[in-house]
């Protein structure tokens, strides 16, 4: 993979996790809308975000494939699974008021994709690395122990993204047509829901142009950063994918709506000085810095484990 093509990857995985960092504050707009449905809204329209330029692009040969391929079908549906599980449980934070619990789990996500990264893919850390990591599991356990209890939404919302990560990365499909076919894959049962809340008097698809309209926009704030990440979940090593992560935490925990009575509220995240160095040190050891190490001199054992499982994206 050339450097060229390795940096618009961690562009891509940056911009997607600085969207999803300010993502809480779009949910927002959504509040009285039942997280179901927002999940379902948010399938429905991304699927047509995506086809639009699937169609004008390569088509859509990626469907004739996955009868070929059952092996990468049942990837694809796995991934499906987690996007779905971690779709509803974040947008249930969000709208419930556990804003800084789900910022929370992008403290965790990089953990996981270290972890991962290395007992899936063999990549190694440096003794630096190694510390770094080290010091940020510290500064998640010390988050945790001041809370007082197990942070099941943030290890929920860690763990299945963490998982999807990685399979994106195994799977032999593009960017763009393998989000199509796990939105494709989503859609029946998020329309039938959304027709069944529809018959109920429930829905909130209705007269009122704003609601309107942000139950339409989902399909473009789901669609993009995740188009992004999975650009990026190809092109870098995954260990790497830990440096965008933390533009997300950051985010998500300065968003207006961060602000929201949690049972975090008592933590403000980003306020914490030791919090920050720490979070500082990780970043800049695990991506390189000075600059983007990682990016420069990726790994040549690494590089040809990827070209190995490479698959052509668009």
């Amino acid at each position: 993979m050339s450097e060229a093509a390795t940096r618009r990857g961690l562009l891509a995985a940056l911009s997607a996790f600085t969207l999803w960092g300010l993502a809480p504050a779009y949910w927002k707009l959504l509040v009285g809308v039942p997280a179901g449905e927002t999940v379902a809204h948010r399938v429905c329209w991304s699927l047509l975000v995506l086809a639009v330029p699937l169609a004008l692009s390569q088509g859509f040969g990626i469907l004739p494939r996955l009868v070929r391929e059952p092996r990468l079908a049942l990837i694809l549906a796995t991934t499906t699974a987690l996007t779905a599980v971690n779709w509803l449980l974040f947008v249930w934070a969000v709208l419930n008021g556990h804003v800084l619990e789900s910022s929370l789990g992008y403290f965790i996500a990089p953990l996981c994709n270290v972890l991962l990264g290395r007992l899936f893919l063999g990549e190694k850390l440096r003794p630096w690395q190694a510390a770094a990591v080290a010091l940020a599991v510290a500064g998640v356990l010390w988050r945790v122990w001041h809370l007082g209890a197990l942070p099941w939404i943030p290890l929920s919302l860690a763990t299945t993204f963490s998982l999807y990560g990685l399979l994106r990365k195994r799977a032999p499909v593009g960017a763009l047509d393998g989000l199509f076919v796990e939105t494709l894959m989503g859609a029946p049962f998020a329309l039938a829901w959304l027709i069944w809340i529809s018959l109920q008097g429930q829905g909130h698809f209705g007269p009122d142009l704003g609601l309107l309209a942000a139950l339409i926009g989902t399909g473009v704030v789901t669609a993009v950063p995740f188009l992004l990440y999975a650009v990026g979940a190809k092109r870098l090593r995954y260990t790497t994918q830990v440096s965008p992560n933390t533009s997300a935490r950051r985010c998500s925990s300065r968003s207006p709506c961060s602000c929201i009575t949690s049972p975090l509220t008592t933590l403000p995240w980003s306020a914490s000085p030791a919090s920050g160095r720490v979070w500082r040190c990780f970043h800049s050891m695990l991506s390189g810095t000075p600059a983007a190490r990682a990016v420069r001199k990726p790994e040549k054992r690494c590089l040809s484990q990827e070209t190995k499982l490479q698959a052509p994206v668009s």
